[in-house]
Protein backbone atom coordinates (compact mmCIF):
# COMPACT_ATOMS: atom_id res chain seq x y z
CA UNK A 1 0.00 0.00 0.00
CA UNK A 2 1.36 3.43 -0.98
CA UNK A 3 1.03 6.93 0.41
CA UNK A 4 0.64 9.95 -1.86
CA UNK A 5 2.26 13.20 -0.70
CA UNK A 6 2.41 16.74 -2.12
CA UNK A 7 5.58 18.62 -1.14
CA UNK A 8 5.84 22.43 -1.26
CA UNK A 9 7.67 25.14 0.68
CA UNK A 10 8.72 28.78 0.89
CA UNK A 11 5.39 30.49 0.38
CA UNK A 12 6.64 33.77 1.92
CA UNK A 13 3.13 35.13 2.42
CA UNK A 14 3.26 38.93 2.71
CA UNK A 15 6.33 39.21 0.46
CA UNK A 16 6.82 42.61 -1.18
CA UNK A 17 8.73 42.79 -4.47
CA UNK A 18 10.24 46.25 -4.95
CA UNK A 19 7.41 47.87 -2.94
CA UNK A 20 4.77 45.87 -4.82
CA UNK A 21 2.63 43.65 -2.59
CA UNK A 22 2.25 40.09 -3.87
CA UNK A 23 -0.76 39.02 -1.79
CA UNK A 24 -3.02 38.72 -4.84
CA UNK A 25 -0.48 36.43 -6.53
CA UNK A 26 -0.17 34.40 -3.34
CA UNK A 27 -3.94 34.12 -2.94
CA UNK A 28 -4.12 32.90 -6.54
CA UNK A 29 -1.44 30.30 -5.85
CA UNK A 30 -3.26 29.02 -2.75
CA UNK A 31 -6.55 28.82 -4.66
CA UNK A 32 -4.73 26.90 -7.40
CA UNK A 33 -3.38 24.49 -4.80
CA UNK A 34 -6.83 23.93 -3.31
CA UNK A 35 -8.38 23.44 -6.75
CA UNK A 36 -5.72 20.90 -7.68
CA UNK A 37 -6.31 18.92 -4.49
CA UNK A 38 -10.06 18.94 -5.12
CA UNK A 39 -9.65 17.72 -8.72
CA UNK A 40 -7.36 14.90 -7.66
CA UNK A 41 -9.75 13.86 -4.90
CA UNK A 42 -12.72 13.90 -7.30
CA UNK A 43 -10.73 11.69 -9.67
CA UNK A 44 -10.08 9.14 -6.92
CA UNK A 45 -6.44 10.20 -6.48
CA UNK A 46 -6.67 12.02 -3.15
CA UNK A 47 -3.48 12.94 -1.37
CA UNK A 48 -2.73 11.50 2.04
CA UNK A 49 -0.76 14.59 3.05
CA UNK A 50 0.46 18.01 1.96
CA UNK A 51 3.87 18.88 3.42
CA UNK A 52 4.93 22.54 3.61
CA UNK A 53 8.59 22.78 4.62
CA UNK A 54 8.80 26.22 6.19
CA UNK A 55 8.89 29.96 5.44
CA UNK A 56 5.13 30.28 5.40
CA UNK A 57 5.48 34.02 6.00
CA UNK A 58 8.09 36.38 4.63
CA UNK A 59 8.76 38.09 7.97
CA UNK A 60 8.59 37.24 11.66
CA UNK A 61 5.92 39.95 12.00
CA UNK A 62 3.57 39.36 9.08
CA UNK A 63 0.82 41.80 8.20
CA UNK A 64 -2.75 41.10 9.24
CA UNK A 65 -3.58 40.61 5.55
CA UNK A 66 -0.95 37.86 5.26
CA UNK A 67 -2.19 36.14 8.43
CA UNK A 68 -5.80 36.37 7.23
CA UNK A 69 -4.77 34.79 3.93
CA UNK A 70 -3.24 31.79 5.71
CA UNK A 71 -6.22 31.53 8.05
CA UNK A 72 -8.59 31.48 5.06
CA UNK A 73 -6.48 28.74 3.48
CA UNK A 74 -6.73 26.65 6.65
CA UNK A 75 -10.52 26.94 6.63
CA UNK A 76 -10.89 25.98 2.95
CA UNK A 77 -8.40 23.14 3.29
CA UNK A 78 -10.20 21.67 6.31
CA UNK A 79 -13.61 21.97 4.64
CA UNK A 80 -12.66 20.33 1.36
CA UNK A 81 -9.88 17.87 2.16
CA UNK A 82 -11.10 15.60 4.91
CA UNK A 83 -8.73 12.66 5.15
CA UNK A 84 -5.78 14.67 3.85
CA UNK A 85 -3.31 15.91 6.46
CA UNK A 86 -1.50 19.25 6.24
CA UNK A 87 1.97 19.58 7.77
CA UNK A 88 3.58 23.00 8.28
CA UNK A 89 6.91 23.80 9.99
CA UNK A 90 8.56 27.04 11.03
CA UNK A 91 11.18 28.41 8.65
CA UNK A 92 13.89 30.97 9.33
CA UNK A 93 11.60 33.78 8.13
CA UNK A 94 8.83 32.68 10.48
CA UNK A 95 8.38 33.36 14.16
CA UNK A 96 7.05 30.94 16.76
CA UNK A 97 3.56 32.31 16.03
CA UNK A 98 3.39 29.81 13.15
CA UNK A 99 2.58 27.27 15.84
CA UNK A 100 -0.33 29.20 17.36
CA UNK A 101 -3.56 27.23 17.80
CA UNK A 102 -1.78 24.00 16.87
CA UNK A 103 -3.84 21.87 19.25
CA UNK A 104 -7.10 23.20 17.83
CA UNK A 105 -5.98 22.88 14.21
CA UNK A 106 -4.77 19.34 14.82
CA UNK A 107 -8.41 18.28 15.08
CA UNK A 108 -8.82 19.32 11.44
CA UNK A 109 -5.75 17.35 10.36
CA UNK A 110 -3.48 20.42 10.28
CA UNK A 111 -0.20 19.78 12.08
CA UNK A 112 1.94 22.80 12.98
CA UNK A 113 5.51 22.56 14.28
CA UNK A 114 7.35 25.69 15.41
CA UNK A 115 9.32 24.51 18.44
CA UNK A 116 11.98 21.82 18.65
CA UNK A 117 10.54 20.09 21.73
CA UNK A 118 8.59 17.36 19.91
CA UNK A 119 10.79 16.51 16.93
CA UNK A 120 10.95 12.80 17.85
CA UNK A 121 7.16 12.46 18.02
CA UNK A 122 5.82 11.74 14.54
CA UNK A 123 2.31 12.02 13.20
CA UNK A 124 1.57 8.47 12.11
CA UNK A 125 -0.60 8.04 9.03
CA UNK A 126 -2.18 4.60 8.65
CA UNK A 127 -3.57 3.07 5.49
CA UNK A 128 -4.66 -0.56 5.08
CA UNK A 129 -2.31 -1.75 7.80
CA UNK A 130 0.70 0.26 6.58
CA UNK A 131 2.15 3.23 8.47
CA UNK A 132 3.95 6.41 7.46
CA UNK A 133 5.70 8.34 10.24
CA UNK A 134 5.92 12.05 9.45
CA UNK A 135 8.60 13.91 11.43
CA UNK A 136 8.74 17.71 11.47
CA UNK A 137 12.02 19.55 12.09
CA UNK A 138 11.41 23.31 12.29
CA UNK A 139 14.22 25.79 11.74
CA UNK A 140 16.73 25.47 14.56
CA UNK A 141 18.56 28.41 16.13
CA UNK A 142 19.86 29.61 19.47
CA UNK A 143 16.32 30.73 20.38
CA UNK A 144 14.84 27.44 19.17
CA UNK A 145 17.61 24.91 19.93
CA UNK A 146 17.64 21.15 20.16
CA UNK A 147 18.66 19.67 23.50
CA UNK A 148 21.86 17.61 23.76
CA UNK A 149 21.69 14.83 26.34
CA UNK A 150 24.14 15.39 29.21
CA UNK A 151 25.31 18.71 27.76
CA UNK A 152 26.89 21.24 30.07
CA UNK A 153 24.65 24.18 30.90
CA UNK A 154 25.04 27.24 28.72
CA UNK A 155 27.01 25.54 25.96
CA UNK A 156 26.31 27.00 22.52
CA UNK A 157 26.16 24.70 19.50
CA UNK A 158 26.31 25.65 15.85
CA UNK A 159 23.22 25.20 13.76
CA UNK A 160 24.90 22.37 11.85
CA UNK A 161 25.60 20.53 15.10
CA UNK A 162 22.00 20.98 16.19
CA UNK A 163 20.64 19.61 12.90
CA UNK A 164 22.92 16.57 13.13
CA UNK A 165 21.87 15.94 16.73
CA UNK A 166 18.19 16.38 15.87
CA UNK A 167 18.47 13.83 13.06
CA UNK A 168 20.28 11.40 15.37
CA UNK A 169 17.52 11.69 17.96
CA UNK A 170 14.76 11.22 15.37
CA UNK A 171 16.46 8.18 13.82
CA UNK A 172 17.00 6.57 17.22
CA UNK A 173 13.41 7.16 18.33
CA UNK A 174 12.05 5.85 15.02
CA UNK A 175 14.11 2.66 15.21
CA UNK A 176 12.98 2.01 18.78
CA UNK A 177 9.29 2.83 18.32
CA UNK A 178 8.52 2.07 14.67
CA UNK A 179 11.29 -0.17 13.33
CA UNK A 180 11.17 -0.37 9.54
CA UNK A 181 7.95 1.59 9.03
CA UNK A 182 8.04 4.29 6.33
CA UNK A 183 9.44 7.63 7.47
CA UNK A 184 9.27 11.15 6.05
CA UNK A 185 11.18 14.15 7.41
CA UNK A 186 10.16 17.75 6.72
CA UNK A 187 12.95 20.23 7.49
CA UNK A 188 14.05 23.79 6.76
CA UNK A 189 17.81 24.11 6.16
CA UNK A 190 20.63 24.37 3.62
CA UNK A 191 22.54 21.39 2.23
CA UNK A 192 26.06 21.31 0.80
CA UNK A 193 26.07 21.84 -2.95
CA UNK A 194 22.49 23.09 -3.27
CA UNK A 195 22.08 25.45 -6.23
CA UNK A 196 20.89 28.78 -4.88
CA UNK A 197 18.99 31.51 -6.69
CA UNK A 198 19.99 35.14 -6.29
CA UNK A 199 17.30 35.45 -3.63
CA UNK A 200 18.74 32.51 -1.70
CA UNK A 201 22.28 33.81 -2.08
CA UNK A 202 21.24 37.03 -0.39
CA UNK A 203 19.37 35.33 2.44
CA UNK A 204 21.12 32.14 3.56
CA UNK A 205 24.59 33.43 4.36
CA UNK A 206 24.31 33.01 8.14
CA UNK A 207 22.82 29.51 7.93
CA UNK A 208 25.05 26.45 8.28
CA UNK A 209 25.19 24.03 5.38
CA UNK A 210 24.79 20.35 6.25
CA UNK A 211 25.60 17.14 4.43
CA UNK A 212 22.55 15.45 2.91
CA UNK A 213 23.85 12.06 4.13
CA UNK A 214 22.22 13.02 7.45
CA UNK A 215 18.89 12.13 5.83
CA UNK A 216 19.84 8.85 4.15
CA UNK A 217 17.78 6.67 6.50
CA UNK A 218 14.50 8.51 5.80
CA UNK A 219 12.34 7.24 2.96
CA UNK A 220 11.89 10.87 1.86
CA UNK A 221 13.15 14.21 3.14
CA UNK A 222 11.08 17.25 2.16
CA UNK A 223 13.28 20.33 2.38
CA UNK A 224 12.51 24.02 2.34
CA UNK A 225 14.68 27.15 2.33
CA UNK A 226 16.23 27.04 -1.15
CA UNK A 227 13.88 28.45 -3.79
CA UNK A 228 15.04 26.31 -6.70
CA UNK A 229 13.61 22.80 -7.19
CA UNK A 230 16.43 20.26 -6.91
CA UNK A 231 17.60 16.90 -5.65
CA UNK A 232 20.25 16.76 -2.93
CA UNK A 233 22.83 14.02 -2.54
CA UNK A 234 22.85 10.69 -4.34
CA UNK A 235 19.95 8.70 -2.94
CA UNK A 236 17.09 10.37 -4.85
CA UNK A 237 15.15 10.73 -1.60
CA UNK A 238 16.12 14.27 -0.54
CA UNK A 239 14.51 17.18 -2.40
CA UNK A 240 13.83 20.89 -2.29
CA UNK A 241 10.46 21.61 -3.85
CA UNK A 242 11.43 25.23 -4.46
CA UNK A 243 9.13 28.19 -4.01
CA UNK A 244 5.80 28.18 -5.89
CA UNK A 245 6.33 31.80 -6.99
CA UNK A 246 9.41 33.59 -8.35
CA UNK A 247 10.51 36.17 -5.80
CA UNK A 248 13.45 37.72 -7.62
CA UNK A 249 14.24 38.76 -11.17
CA UNK A 250 16.92 36.08 -11.39
CA UNK A 251 14.37 33.41 -10.44
CA UNK A 252 12.99 30.88 -12.88
CA UNK A 253 9.38 31.24 -14.03
CA UNK A 254 9.07 27.46 -13.90
CA UNK A 255 7.82 26.57 -10.41
CA UNK A 256 6.32 23.37 -9.08
CA UNK A 257 4.82 21.24 -6.37
CA UNK A 258 6.45 17.84 -5.97
CA UNK A 259 4.18 14.82 -6.16
CA UNK A 260 5.58 11.69 -4.51
CA UNK A 261 4.40 8.19 -3.85
CA UNK A 262 5.95 6.27 -0.95
CA UNK A 263 5.67 2.51 -0.65
CA UNK A 264 7.54 0.19 1.68
CA UNK A 265 10.49 -1.53 0.02
CA UNK A 266 10.47 0.72 -3.03
CA UNK A 267 12.18 3.95 -4.07
CA UNK A 268 9.91 7.03 -4.03
CA UNK A 269 8.20 7.88 -7.28
CA UNK A 270 8.51 11.63 -7.82
CA UNK A 271 7.05 13.95 -10.43
CA UNK A 272 6.55 17.67 -10.93
CA UNK A 273 3.23 19.48 -10.88
CA UNK A 274 3.61 22.83 -12.63
CA UNK A 275 2.27 26.02 -11.04
CA UNK A 276 0.44 28.45 -13.33
CA UNK A 277 1.89 31.85 -12.42
CA UNK A 278 -0.37 34.92 -12.22
CA UNK A 279 2.60 37.05 -13.29
CA UNK A 280 6.05 36.08 -14.53
CA UNK A 281 9.25 37.96 -13.72
CA UNK A 282 11.25 39.31 -16.63
CA UNK A 283 14.35 41.39 -17.18
CA UNK A 284 14.55 43.67 -20.22
CA UNK A 285 17.73 45.38 -21.36
CA UNK A 286 18.16 48.37 -23.65
CA UNK A 287 17.53 52.09 -23.89
CA UNK A 288 14.60 53.50 -21.93
CA UNK A 289 14.18 56.04 -24.70
CA UNK A 290 13.47 53.21 -27.16
CA UNK A 291 11.09 51.36 -24.83
CA UNK A 292 9.05 54.55 -24.54
CA UNK A 293 8.17 54.19 -28.23
CA UNK A 294 7.33 50.46 -28.07
CA UNK A 295 4.69 49.20 -30.50
CA UNK A 296 1.43 47.66 -29.31
CA UNK A 297 2.47 44.04 -29.91
CA UNK A 298 5.59 44.44 -27.75
CA UNK A 299 3.60 46.13 -24.99
CA UNK A 300 0.98 43.38 -24.98
CA UNK A 301 3.72 40.75 -24.78
CA UNK A 302 5.31 42.19 -21.63
CA UNK A 303 2.82 44.40 -19.81
CA UNK A 304 1.46 41.61 -17.56
CA UNK A 305 4.90 40.58 -16.31
CA UNK A 306 6.82 42.00 -13.37
CA UNK A 307 9.64 43.82 -15.13
CA UNK A 308 13.15 44.92 -14.31
CA UNK A 309 14.75 47.27 -16.82
CA UNK A 310 18.52 47.24 -17.22
CA UNK A 311 18.97 50.47 -19.12
CA UNK A 312 21.90 51.46 -21.32
CA UNK A 313 21.06 55.16 -21.73
CA UNK A 314 23.94 57.41 -20.74
CA UNK A 315 21.46 60.10 -19.70
CA UNK A 316 17.78 59.62 -18.95
CA UNK A 317 15.32 62.18 -20.22
CA UNK A 318 13.21 63.95 -17.57
CA UNK A 319 10.48 61.75 -16.04
CA UNK A 320 11.54 58.80 -18.23
CA UNK A 321 10.83 56.23 -15.51
CA UNK A 322 7.40 57.70 -14.75
CA UNK A 323 6.51 57.65 -18.45
CA UNK A 324 7.67 54.05 -18.79
CA UNK A 325 5.60 52.89 -15.81
CA UNK A 326 2.49 54.29 -17.51
CA UNK A 327 3.17 51.96 -20.44
CA UNK A 328 4.30 48.99 -18.32
CA UNK A 329 2.43 49.29 -15.01
CA UNK A 330 4.23 46.27 -13.52
CA UNK A 331 7.72 47.67 -14.13
CA UNK A 332 9.23 47.51 -10.64
CA UNK A 333 13.00 47.91 -10.94
CA UNK A 334 15.33 50.12 -12.98
CA UNK A 335 19.10 49.74 -12.93
CA UNK A 336 21.96 50.94 -15.12
CA UNK A 337 23.80 48.34 -17.20
CA UNK A 338 27.08 48.87 -15.35
CA UNK A 339 25.68 47.64 -12.02
CA UNK A 340 24.05 44.59 -13.64
CA UNK A 341 27.31 43.54 -15.32
CA UNK A 342 29.09 43.37 -11.96
CA UNK A 343 26.20 41.39 -10.48
CA UNK A 344 26.14 38.94 -13.40
CA UNK A 345 29.87 38.23 -13.01
CA UNK A 346 29.41 37.45 -9.31
CA UNK A 347 26.39 35.18 -9.89
CA UNK A 348 28.16 33.40 -12.76
CA UNK A 349 31.12 32.61 -10.51
CA UNK A 350 28.88 31.30 -7.72
CA UNK A 351 26.80 29.18 -10.11
CA UNK A 352 29.94 27.78 -11.72
CA UNK A 353 31.28 26.65 -8.35
CA UNK A 354 27.95 25.18 -7.23
CA UNK A 355 27.45 23.26 -10.49
CA UNK A 356 30.75 21.39 -9.96
CA UNK A 357 29.90 20.19 -6.44
CA UNK A 358 29.92 16.49 -7.34
CA UNK A 359 33.39 16.72 -8.94
CA UNK A 360 35.96 17.75 -6.27
CA UNK A 361 38.61 18.59 -8.88
CA UNK A 362 36.36 20.96 -10.82
CA UNK A 363 34.93 22.39 -7.60
CA UNK A 364 38.42 23.26 -6.36
CA UNK A 365 39.27 24.96 -9.67
CA UNK A 366 36.02 26.96 -9.67
CA UNK A 367 36.44 28.00 -6.03
CA UNK A 368 40.04 29.09 -6.63
CA UNK A 369 39.12 31.11 -9.70
CA UNK A 370 36.19 32.77 -7.93
CA UNK A 371 38.40 33.93 -5.06
CA UNK A 372 41.87 34.37 -6.59
CA UNK A 373 41.44 34.66 -10.34
CA UNK A 374 43.50 32.75 -12.93
CA UNK A 375 46.93 33.58 -11.53
CA UNK A 376 48.76 30.76 -9.67
CA UNK A 377 51.87 32.05 -7.91
CA UNK A 378 53.13 28.64 -6.70
CA UNK A 379 52.00 25.80 -9.03
CA UNK A 380 53.52 23.06 -6.85
CA UNK A 381 51.76 24.27 -3.68
CA UNK A 382 48.55 24.76 -5.66
CA UNK A 383 48.65 21.15 -6.90
CA UNK A 384 49.31 19.78 -3.39
CA UNK A 385 46.36 21.76 -2.00
CA UNK A 386 44.15 20.46 -4.80
CA UNK A 387 45.17 16.85 -4.19
CA UNK A 388 44.51 17.23 -0.45
CA UNK A 389 41.07 18.70 -1.12
CA UNK A 390 40.17 15.83 -3.48
CA UNK A 391 41.29 13.28 -0.87
CA UNK A 392 39.25 14.90 1.91
CA UNK A 393 36.19 15.22 -0.34
CA UNK A 394 36.44 11.53 -1.16
CA UNK A 395 36.43 10.62 2.52
CA UNK A 396 33.13 12.38 3.23
CA UNK A 397 31.38 11.40 -0.02
CA UNK A 398 29.36 8.23 0.48
CA UNK A 399 26.93 7.83 -2.44
CA UNK A 400 24.45 4.97 -2.24
CA UNK A 401 22.97 4.95 -5.72
CA UNK A 402 23.49 6.41 -9.14
CA UNK A 403 22.05 9.75 -10.16
CA UNK A 404 18.26 10.07 -9.98
CA UNK A 405 15.88 11.89 -12.25
CA UNK A 406 12.23 12.86 -11.92
CA UNK A 407 9.94 10.20 -13.30
CA UNK A 408 7.48 12.50 -15.00
CA UNK A 409 5.53 15.71 -14.99
CA UNK A 410 1.80 16.21 -14.50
Amino acid sequence: MSFRILHTADWHLGKVLYEHELLEDQAAFLDQLLDYLSREKAAGRAYDAVVVSGDIYDTANPSSAAMNLLDSFYVKFAQNNKGTHLFIIKGNHDSLRVGLNKNFLKMAGIHLSAESTSITEPVVLEKDGEKLCVYQLPFLSQVNPVEFEGDEKGRIHSQGEMIAEACRQIKEAHEINYGNELSLLSAHLTTFGSIKSAYDDNSVGTIDEVDSVLFDTFDYTALGHIHKLQKCGKTGRVWYSGSPLPYYFDSSNETFFLDLTLEKGKEPVISKVAVDLPHKVERLEGKISEYLSSDESFINLHKDNYLEFIYTDEVLEPNAITKLKKIFPLALSFRPKSSQSRRDETLEAIESRQSTFNDPSLYFDAFFKENFGDSISDPELHQKAKELFITLAGEIDNPETDDFELTGED
